[in-house]
């Protein structure tokens, strides 16, 4: 019994996520949505980064860390 719940729930979320995977990212707070957004963000990162605060590190990813000072 259990395992079949978990097989229904498992199976409802792989439904959901499916349905809003095509719009996902133009949601608010999913990435990027304007020229006025990126130059907010780009000014972020400037000044963290002239300040020594925010380091990008590189793997199979980009990652920023904010160091705390």
């Amino acid at each position: 019994m259990m395992k079949l719940r978990k097989n229904r729930i498992g199976q409802n979320i792989v439904r959901i996520w499916d349905a809003s995977s095509e719009t996902y990212d133009t949601q608010q707070g999913h990435g990027i949505q304007g020229g006025i957004e990126r130059e907010v963000w780009e000014n972020i990162f400037k000044r963290l980064l002239s300040q020594g605060r925010l380091e990008v590190k590189e793997g199979r990813t980009y990652a920023l860390e904010l160091r705390n000072q």
